[in-house]
């Protein structure tokens, strides 16, 4: 509701620094260096551990840009003692791999390069017969792992998971051999996955403009100079002997952190992380070089084609990460924009004098700029005007022209984000790994609060005016896109290895302890306490261990299903005021209580959302009440819709995944696609406010849950909703709608021509059978198997081996809330589109004829008994898990019936569960790409082929 497409472009590119009073970091230093972040928190059904390193993108050498993320990408191949079935025999071909990259790197000639690249390959494939590259990916998903991953930002390198707390000490000795000796294997192949990971980064028209709004803004210091992926040239030509060079010079005990936050005994694992880090060699760090810091001296602009609609950037010179002015730029930027729309530049949309516009601050740890984004109204609004409306709103900040109440609100609400970014162990982890990135300690970063509350008004006023200038940098895009730079398929042989045998390391993994722990799941009867309303209404309280926000979800049975016009109401009561409150009013009066408000809606439930301060949740009900009883739904309201609308639908059909998924939804559910059984402009202009009235009104004839999240007693909580909302004395729910699929009876391939595109997406679909819960063990054991992560089938033959794609993957998907109904296979991979074909072929092989390796059965159920320590709900999601249950009619949580039937799984369940639902069914395949880098008479030997065009599979 609240963002357009511009808000989901830069979110990435800002991470608020944010930390909790409450939560206690034991930080220190092993005699190397190495910093260790230890955060015990019993409340956790999880550990989420990391490493982080002190070097990124901006650490490139400047003739070899992107070591460092694809340095990333060969930290998961192994060591000398992990990944290898015979490093002996494996190494002298690797070491002719890296004395030809070297000699490929100087070549210029043509035919000796592809001469280079064929030897290279030659020795890829000898060495492939030893290697066993995605090793490591199997022992952490033995133990449990969940999101293994990796990044690599501009000045920080993150490797972390998940994983069950049993676990830790196999983990800690996994991730202090993973960096102790290193073997780039699979160099060649993996070279190919950054291909296709550029090439993505090439299709997404966000990145390009920030990407050339950075080398303004940054320019000469690395921010700008170079990114993060590297260019196209330095990827064709890599050097195995400078991305040792890197590894050697940053990937050092005194550059960096071990971090552990989650549920674990922090007096067991300090001596486990002495002896198995400890060992680690503290080496001298280069000095930093002094790149220049770029200022403006009055507007310099650029101009290009970049977006789908005309969109304007601002860059204000400010400062650094851990600058003195860092808390007050913060609060200044919040009450320009925040996430509950009572900020400054926030009024200029909800007014309609702007189609969106945005204030976000860029902070590096050596450079730092404000970043306004602004896209003008579709018609009749110039860039000059636009930006003259924006630089009003900011006078307004210099010269304190803003509320005591606003000041005090934007305090508060930023102090309460800070508050719940901290809930979840994944993103307190990554804070902690920012923390240490910066150079601060978490003490420093835990007086967050403290730094915000001393921030007077003066001194906003004080940092907008010394910051917020007029020399600044304008990059003004007008409709359309730059030229794309294609990175082609290599001449390569498929590098593909047989993972039927384990390393020496592996061997001595499986013999390391393994802490005593039983798994905890939910009970129905003590982890909620459920209390019945008047009629059908439903009241779930869950305790909040960590924080003193409230979360509070009003979800009515009534969906789009049964109530046509629901998204329409649902986005005009996000647009709308009361009869007493116009909407700035009514946000700046949730904003004072520090509570945030948000409709949204699906098929079958509509949902209001409430979170924040706590004592407050009495006086929030009673305004969402007035707002649901006496919504002055209007022109305004309608035209902030409508913007929103015609917005969506131009980011939408510009973004090639997007299309990717509306073709899928197509071919899965015709008209009913979500894609395009959703209201457009014309239907919002046609609907009259009586008409939306009157559905807002029959909401509230529908039975709701109410999920609460808090520190107040369920029998508190009910005297103030009962109190404070009008809850209607009923018990009707809507008919539950799942969609079931209706895919063509024969193989069919659909395709949307995009001569521009330079990957193609493409999509699987096959129909399943009627799903039963008493295959539920079936089903996850078939989803490890087939599209568990790099060890499963679909990712290991069409990335690992082949390198046909960077992102694929496979997954059965059923309803939640029923049973009985028709569940799907589904399938995707993004690759180059003169891999198409090849890609195509691959998945279809593994579809029609699903390989079978036993010997990955043992370490499959493994996974999934120690995934299931992993897998009780959060603090705010219990409850509805809860509801969930008891909808399908069960008495206990899913997860422990299946846990119950993983060790009496053979491999013949996943076979069976195979054939009965995919094997011999036709398959449906859908492609967005340029069909001139195809073979489409080999693609219509595959199956019928039906052309078909964008406006066909999204509502324009």
């Amino acid at each position: 509701m609240k963002h357009s497409f511009l808000f989901i472009i830069f979110t990435f590119s800002f991470l608020y620094l944010t930390a909790q009073n409450n939560i206690q970091v034991e930080e220190y230093q092993l005699d190397n260096g190495l910093t260790v972040m230890l955060n015990p928190d019993p409340f956790a059904n999880r550990v989420f551990g990391a490493v982080a390193v002190n070097a990124g993108g901006s650490n490139d050498p400047a003739d070899a840009t992107g070591i460092a993320h694809y340095l990333e990408h060969l930290l998961f191949k192994g060591t000398t003692e992990m990944g290898t079935a015979d490093f002996e025999k494996e190494k002298p071909h690797l070491d002719s791999i890296n004395i030809l990259y070297d000699q490929l790197a100087v070549t210029t000639d043509e035919a000796t390069q592809q001469q280079l690249q064929k030897e290279i390959n030659r020795h890829a494939l000898e060495a492939s017969k030893y290697g066993l590259p995605n090793e490591f990916d199997k022992l952490l998903k033995g133990i449990g792992s969940t999101a293994v991953n990796a990044f690599t930002s501009e000045e920080m390198t993150f490797y972390h998971n998940s994983f069950p707390p049993h676990q830790i000490i196999k983990w800690l000795d996994l991730y202090s051999h993973r960096f102790a000796q290193p073997v780039f294997r699979s160099f060649q192949s993996e070279l190919e996955v950054v291909y296709e990971e550029k090439n993505r980064a090439m299709d997404d028209f966000q990145r390009k403009i920030f990407e050339d709004f950075s080398a303004e803004v940054f320019e000469g210091h690395p921010y700008g100079t170079q990114t993060v992926l590297g260019s196209v040239e330095h990827l064709k030509k890599p050097s195995l002997n400078k991305m040792y060079e890197f590894f050697n010079t940053y990937y050092v005990p005194n550059n960096m952190a071990l971090i552990l936050t989650g549920n674990f005994d922090i007096e067991v694992v300090k001596p486990v992380i002495e002896e198995k880090f400890g060992s680690w060699k503290a080496q001298p760090l280069p000095k930093s070089p002094n790149y220049p810091i770029k200022s403006f001296e009055g507007k310099e602009s650029k101009k290009g084609r970049y977006t789908p609609v005309k969109v304007m950037l601002l860059a204000q010179k400010t400062v650094p990460n851990g600058h003195p002015d860092e808390a007050a730029l913060e609060i200044a930027s919040s009450l320009l924009y925040n996430y509950e729309e009572t900020g400054l530049l926030n009024k200029l949309q909800l007014d309609g004098k702007l189609l969106y516009t945005e204030s976000q601050l860029l902070q590096h740890n050596e450079d730092g700029a404000n970043m306004l984004i602004v896209v003008p109204k579709i018609l009749f609004q110039s860039f000059g005007q636009a930006q003259k409306l924006v630089f009003a709103e900011i006078e307004k900040l210099k010269k304190g022209t803003f509320s005591d109440q606003l000041f005090s609100s934007t305090k508060h609400l930023l102090a309460q984000n800070f508050d719940r970014q901290l809930e979840d162990v994944t993103s307190r982890g990554i804070l902690m790994g920012y923390t240490f990135n910066q150079g601060k300690t978490w003490e420093e970063y835990a007086r967050y609060r403290e730094r915000i509350e001393k921030v007077s008004k003066e001194k906003v006023m004080e940092v907008a005016q010394k910051y917020f200038t007029d020399d600044y940098f304008a990059l003004y895009s007008r409709m359309g896109f730059p030229k794309k730079t294609k990175l082609d398929k290599p001449d390569f042989k498929p590098v593909v290895t047989k993972q039927d045998k384990s390393s020496v390391y592996a061997a001595q993994f499986e013999q390391l302890e393994t802490l005593k722990q039983t798994p905890k799941f939910i009970d129905f009867e003590k982890d909620v306490a459920q209390l019945q309303l008047k009629g059908g209404n439903q009241l779930f309280v869950a305790k909040n261990p960590i924080n003193q926000v409230f979360s509070l979800d009003i979800q009515y049975w009534v969906g789009k299903a049964a109530l046509n016009d629901l998204p329409i109401i649902t986005s005009m009561l996000n647009y709308s005021g009361t009869s007493d409150k116009e909407l700035k009013s009514l946000k700046e009066a949730f904003a004072q209580l520090g509570v945030s408000y948000y409709f949204s809606s699906n098929n079958n439930f509509f949902t209001i959302n409430l979170s924040g301060e706590e004592k407050n949740l009495g006086a929030a009900l009673t305004l969402v009440d007035e707002l649901m009883t006496n919504s002055n739904f209007d022109d305004d309201a309608k035209k902030l819709v409508v913007n929103e609308i015609k917005t969506a639908y131009k980011v939408d059909s510009k973004s090639p995944s997007t299309i990717g998924r509306a073709m899928r939804d197509y071919v899965m559910y015709a008209n009913r696609s979500p894609y395009l059984d959703r209201p457009n402009a014309k239907e919002v202009k046609s609907k009259s406010f009586e008409e939306l009235r009157t559905g807002l009104a029959d909401i509230r004839s529908y039975a709701a849950s109410l999920h609460y999240t808090g520190n107040q007693s369920a029998t508190q909580v009910k005297e103030i909703i009962t109190e404070n909302f009008d809850l209607k004395d009923t018990d009707k729910k809507a008919d539950w709608y799942y969609p079931e699929s209706d895919l063509p009876k024969q193989n069919t391939i659909y395709i949307i021509n995009d001569k521009k595109a330079v990957q193609s997406q493409i999509w699987y679909a096959v129909e399943g059978k009627d799903y039963s819960l008493d295959e539920v063990a079936k089903r996850e054991a078939f989803a490890q198997y087939f599209g568990g992560g790099f060890s499963g089938l679909a990712l290991q033959e069409i990335r690992e081996y082949r390198s046909l794609a960077y992102s694929t993957g496979a997954y059965y998907i059923t309803s939640n809330w029923q049973q009985g109904k028709k569940g799907n296979f589904i399938a995707f991979i993004g690759c180059q589109a003169d891999k198409t074909l090849d890609a195509i072929k691959v998945m279809n092989d593994l579809i029609t004829d699903m390989p079978r390796y036993e010997d990955r059965m043992p370490n499959l159920v493994e996974s999934l008994k120690n995934r299931a320590f992993t897998q009780y709900p959060s603090f705010r999601a219990v409850s509805k898990e809860i509801e969930r249950y008891q909808t399908l009619g069960l008495e206990e949580d899913l997860g422990e019936i299946a846990y119950g039937r993983y060790d009496d799984l053979s491999f013949d369940d996943i076979q069976q569960f195979y054939e009965a639902t995919i094997k011999g069914k036709p398959i449906t395949i859908t492609i967005y790409g340029d069909t001139k880098q195809m073979d489409m008479e080999a693609l219509a030997k595959i199956g019928k082929v039906v052309e078909l065009r964008k406006e066909d599979v999204i509502k324009k």
